[in-house]
């Protein structure tokens, strides 16, 4: 209905002219007799004309000053109402507003200190690989130096200068010690001594080279074939033209399989 009369602005005047004019006038009218009978006991229809209508028309202005003041009234309290509403939504969307900047604050946050824990890391694995790096760096360059060391060796009646690369294995044999003296075999077969009174100091002058295989031998690394189990023993083949094999004990083979796999993190292939 309130969309029809919207839409037809002559027929919502005419409705409006009909109920304000004549019905609202006539009940308004009815009820200025009325009061003035129950308040002064006078019926207004009776009286002068000047009299009644006076009367009508000061009834008339007090009840329309009564209309807008409660007009305003209602419009007051409907703009409070109104002004709240407004304002509570408002509130409401700032608060929404407040939590959204919060949440993604506190995500960005998240988002910082996890990039941040990244960071740190990933600093501290590098750090770790500097390291590891620098120890294998010197690790690697004491393994180059021991392999370019010569040292001198009696073979038979001769002396002759070999790199620690072509030795095979230091030994001592029976009465070694007394002579003070450590037997090598090349990797090309030869044997000879050199002027050393123990596997100790050996040992302790080329330790990446050298592996203390047994009491009485030490393998030279560069020249291990193999090494391998054999009907339950433990068997380390090494290169030159005899391929000869020795036997270890068990806490020695995995000590040499530790070694290499060290030097497989160093050199990997």
């Amino acid at each position: 209905m309130n969309t029809y009369l919207g839409k037809h602005e002559l027929l919502r005047y005419l409705l409006q002219f009909v109920v304000l004019v004549l019905f609202l006038s006539a009940i308004a009218l009815r009820v200025v007799y009325k009061v003035y009978f129950v308040v002064f006991g006078t019926d207004l229809q009776k009286t002068q004309y000047f009299e009644r209508d006076f009367v009508v028309v000061m009834f008339c202005l007090i009840m329309v000053q009564m209309y807008y003041v409660i007009r305003k009234e209602r419009n007051m309290r409907n703009f409070g109402i109104r002004r709240r509403q407004v304002m509570q939504e408002r509130l409401i969307q700032e608060k929404q507003v407040i939590a959204e900047l919060h949440l993604a604050i506190e995500e960005q946050r998240l988002r910082y200190e996890n990039e941040l824990a990244d960071i740190r890391g990933r600093k501290q694995r590098l750090r770790a690989c500097h390291d590891q790096l620098t120890i294998n760096e010197k690790r690697i360059k004491a393994c180059l130096r021991e392999a370019t060391d010569q040292i001198e060796v009696m073979i038979g009646v001769a002396n002759e200068w070999v790199r620690i690369p072509q030795v095979a294995y230091f030994h001592l044999k029976e009465g070694s010690a007394r002579s003070k003296l450590v037997d090598v075999k090349l990797l090309d077969g030869r044997e000879g001594t050199v002027d050393m009174d123990s596997l100790v100091k050996l040992e302790k002058r080329w330790p990446y080279l050298l592996f203390r295989a047994g009491r009485g031998l030490l393998i030279q690394h560069l020249a291990i074939k193999d090494q391998y189990k054999d009907n339950g023993e433990y068997i380390v083949e090494l290169y030159g033209v005899h391929s000869e094999r020795h036997k270890l004990a068990a806490e020695v083979y995995e000590k040499l399989l530790k070694i290499k796999d060290d030097w497989r993190e160093v050199i990997p292939g």
